[in-house]
């Protein structure tokens, strides 16, 4: 058994000294035969680290020379062949397979060992598959499962980059000797030379690999450098010339570099390359067609274990299409409209903020386009209201069938308790949302019938906010924006005590462990979460509530003209200064579209304030104007 590549004298020849059994001398016959004990514990290609391989090729000169004195002991050698055995080394120098072993083929032979496989072929008279002759046919595509190898580790390395930054290859001892580069292969080279020319978009690596070399191009070092800088700066970030001349400073003609071909020649005859590196991250592929597999990889190195079939991992969007199907029947039609534009949904306590994967070509998607183009946020909007088209009975129904429905002779309490395990709690607010989601759902027929279709736009993403406050004060503590009151006015507020001892805000702890500061990408994902969380029912009742009775204190003192004998300042106390009104509007009417908004949130708007005298003014000039405002 010769590490995963199969059985056989033949293969171990071609494995460890790339030749046929027929090629074999006698210190390489012996190493074999004696390796067949413990195969791994000889082999020097599976060890990882210099050392490892030391010890390895240690332990088979040993045990190619108890084999060689044993020959010796049986008249099997002459003395001149037993001193001359001895004292040469084992001549490793690894072959090259038609077909590389892989988790794949390894699968393959699995199952061929099964039970059922063994009965079949003893049915037909063969008892050792290895040397029957027959040939085996699979759904595997030998051009696809190269294709998906290579992109996988390409990717692998990609993440990795981001994710540690670059980490150059150890220096074995004795560099590989490559004689040929094929496109998709990965290899360890020497930097031979590094071309910096004055215009840094012609500068090119040169790498060296025994017998041949190849050349990474100005892309493939900029595309390095930028993986360098998404480490050290956040996704987002686009490359500077300024980091491709960092990274190339940081290499060395001399140093290893490991690589992947991209293509066979260049203009000038040799190889382009990328670089890569030996990720920690791993990673798995399997491709479908019609149930069929086609291509199956296992890992980086996509040898022994298998975490296509084996590896435990979120299943990611191998999920939706049981989304699918499970609204499919419970109701939903695969046209129905779903929201695909940013949302927040509160659960137990937590806000979620799905994010897409690909810039969405629109806010509402049909559930065929969803699943077709793998949409993230449509999805999760569907699972979100997975049973919104069920009726009463039916809700019922589905509660039983997954045991959430009291059991027969079931006490409530017993009831309650079993869904306070699931998580279920049957408070307040939690009823004030059902409520919340149920009107909403009555309110659409008559939007379109009254033909507001944009209103309903809205009304699908306005979620009913319960705990927003406590969210929006946590996230503006993240990225230091003070807590103001309807006036401006930064509010003093007293720290949550837990057994008599203040508890520091998330920000204040991730100062005193010493974390960086927010990245500009960290920033821009806050500052969008906190756009997203306005859009809730709470905010704007609130919002809704506080400008009704500042409308009516206008009126009041519009109509006793009191407003005349205030200062600003007196003004500005009645008037807060979250009055205002785009730029462009004429000054000399009273404009519709008057925002109310805080300070904040103004900044980087093209909006300007309203003076309290001028807002009074208009009040008392026409109550047109406060009527303008109740769209709000």
């Amino acid at each position: 058994y010769v590490n995963s590549n199969g059985r056989g004298l033949g293969i171990a020849a071609r494995y460890y000294f790339d030749k046929t059994p027929d090629e074999l001398t006698l210190v390489e016959c012996a190493f074999i035969a004696g390796s067949v004990k413990a195969p791994s514990r000889y082999n020097p290609f599976i060890k990882r680290t210099e050392a490892e391989r030391k010890a390895a090729e240690a332990h088979a000169f040993e045990r190619k020379n108890y084999v060689i004195e044993n020959m010796f002991e049986l008249g099997m050698i002459t003395p001149e062949e037993r001193e001359a055995a001895l004292r040469a080394p084992v001549p490793f120098r690894k072959g090259r397979f038609q077909f590389d072993r892989n988790v794949a083929l390894d699968y393959v032979e699995r199952l061929l060992q099964t039970e059922r496989f063994s009965r079949l072929l003893a049915e037909h008279g063969i008892s050792n598959l290895a040397t029957s002759g027959i040939r085996i046919y699979t759904t595997l595509d030998k051009e696809i499962e190269e294709a998906g190898l290579y992109g996988l580790r390409r990717n692998l390395s990609r993440i990795d980059t981001i994710l540690r930054g670059y980490t150059p290859p150890e220096k074995p001892t004795e560099m590989p000797n490559v004689t040929l580069l094929r496109p998709r292969e990965f290899h360890l080279g020497t930097i031979w030379e590094i071309a910096r020319e004055k215009e840094i978009e012609k500068s090119r690596i040169v790498v060296d690999f025994g017998h041949v070399q190849g050349v990474v191009p100005y892309e493939e070092i900029e595309e390095t450098a930028h993986r360098i800088a998404q480490n050290e700066r956040g996704e987002r970030t686009k490359v500077r010339k300024e980091d491709v001349t960092a990274f190339l400073d940081r290499l060395k003609v001399g140093d290893p570099i490991y690589t992947s071909v991209r293509s066979n020649t260049t203009s000038e005859g040799i190889a382009t390359l990328a670089i890569e590196q030996r990720p920690e991250v791993e990673g798995a592929l399997i491709v479908l067609d019609k149930g069929e597999i086609r291509a199956m990889v296992g890992g980086f190195e996509n040898t022994n274990f298998n975490r296509a079939l084996y590896g435990k991992r979120q299943v990611g969007s191998v999920f939706k299409p049981i989304v699918y199907l499970a609204a499919l029947q419970l109701g939903w039609s695969p046209l129905d409209p779903l929201v695909n534009s940013r949302q927040f949904f509160a659960f137990q306590g937590e806000f979620y903020y799905p994010k897409p994967d690909h810039t969405p070509r629109s806010a509402t998607v049909s559930m065929t386009w969803a699943g077709t183009k793998s949409e993230n946020l449509a999805t999760i909007h569907l699972l979100f209201h997975l049973l919104d088209k069920l009726n009463f009975v039916q809700f019922v129904e589905v509660a039983r069938k997954v045991d959430m429905a009291p059991r027969e002779g079931e006490k409530y309490r017993d009831f309650a308790k079993r869904m306070r395990r699931m998580g279920i709690r049957a408070v307040p607010e939690q009823f004030k949302r059902g409520l919340f989601e149920e009107v909403k759902q009555e309110l659409i027929p008559e939007l379109i019938f009254d033909g507001e279709e944009k209103t309903i736009e809205v009304l699908d993403t306005l979620q009913y906010g319960a705990g927003y406050a406590e969210e929006e004060i946590r996230i503006k503590d993240l990225l230091g924006i003070p807590i103001l009151d309807e006036f401006g006015n930064p509010i003093e507020r007293e720290p949550p005590e837990e057994k008599g001892k203040e508890t520091p805000s998330e920000a204040e702890e991730a100062k005193e462990e010493g974390e960086e500061e927010l990245t500009e990408e960290e920033r821009e994902e806050y500052l969008e979460k906190l756009e997203i969380l306005k859009r809730n029912y709470l905010r704007l009742k609130e919002m809704n509530d506080k400008f009704r009775e500042r409308r009516q204190r206008l009126r009041e003192i519009a109509r006793e003209e009191e407003w005349r004998r205030m200062d600003r300042e007196q003004l500005a106390q009645i008037v807060p200064i979250g009055f205002y009104t785009p730029i462009s509007s004429t000054p000399t009417h009273f404009p519709a579209e008057v925002i109310f908004t805080t300070d904040h949130e103004r900044k980087g708007k093209d909006l300007m304030p309203i003076p309290p005298e001028r807002l009074l003014s208009m009040v008392h000039d026409a109550d047109l104007g406060l009527r303008a405002l109740d769209p709000l």
